[in-house]
């Protein structure tokens, strides 16, 4: 009987023992999960954490690099900027005959500008007006009673007492010039007329005028029908034209010295004297 009691309880036992230990399996299989679950929350947690840390470090680290280069940047302007590169320009088709009119035309203007340059290359392709001719006031075509005024006006001639016309003469002097005439009256309609001129080179009567060469004024006056007055052929002093009947011009040279180059002259419209008839 009490072999029995001892059996039963030592297999109560056991099975008290086995379930205890069942028991704490599944108990500590129970903790073992918590446990795995808190940690795996704690690791999520500070990823996040760390994660959160970490983009607010990247954003203000981006944030003040940012700040940084638009502090340094510079803007640019004509002088910083980047030289541009000139692209070559494509060749145009031009037609062959505009081309050949443009190549006339700048060799036309080249060669208009070089005879503006250069000039004529010859002294026979210039012009130039005899000195005489450019500024020698003619006065033979002065000389009737309005033309004569209108010449002591233009010549700045003063008025003064006459010599060789009479009382009613009319005289101007002035500047190497001396003109007196005797104004027509209803029994005389004509005007003697005499002009003197010693020394003044601007003016001249029919191309003869004072510093010309005697031999050159005796062969113009001669070539225009002058006639030698007296007898002394190579050297005259005086010439005379007839201009109608009875009505003769006459031109009084005198030379310098030498007898190179006349120094006075004097043209007058009344000579008298038989000389005129020889």
């Amino acid at each position: 009987m009490k072999k029995r009691n001892t059996k039963s309880g030592v297999l109560a036992a056991v099975i008290f023992s086995a379930a205890l230990t069942m028991s704490s399996v599944f108990t500590g299989c129970q903790g073992a999960g918590s446990k795995a679950a808190e940690k795996e929350t704690v690791s999520r947690e500070t990823e996040s954490t760390a994660a959160k840390i970490t983009g607010k470090t990247v954003l203000k680290e981006t944030e003040e690099s940012a700040q940084k280069t638009a502090e340094t940047s510079v803007p640019e302007t004509a002088e910083t900027a980047a030289p541009v590169t000139e692209q070559p320009v494509p060749e145009t088709y031009v037609p062959e005959t505009a081309a050949s009119e443009q190549t006339e035309a700048v060799q036309t203007e080249a060669a208009q500008t070089e005879a503006v340059q250069t000039g004529p290359e010859t002294a026979e392709e210039v012009y130039e007006e005899p000195e005489d001719q450019i500024y020698r006031m003619e006065l033979s075509d002065y000389m009737y009673e309005e033309g004569l005024q209108s010449l002591t006006e233009i010549l700045e001639l003063q008025e003064t007492e006459a010599q060789q016309l009479g009382m009613y003469a009319k005289r101007y002097e002035g500047g190497g010039m001396s003109v007196e005439w005797l104004p027509a009256t209803e029994t005389n309609p004509r005007v003697p007329i005499t002009v003197n001129c010693v020394g003044n080179d601007s003016v001249a009567m029919l191309g003869i005028y004072c510093g010309l060469s005697y031999q050159e004024a005796k062969d113009m006056l001669m070539q225009s029908g002058w006639h030698i007055v007296g007898y002394d052929l190579e050297h005259p002093d005086e010439f005379y034209i007839e201009i109608s009947d009875q009505e003769y011009d006459l031109i009084h040279l005198t030379t310098e010295d030498a007898g190179d180059t006349v120094s006075e002259w004097m043209w007058l419209n009344w000579p008298q004297g038989e000389f005129i008839t020889n």
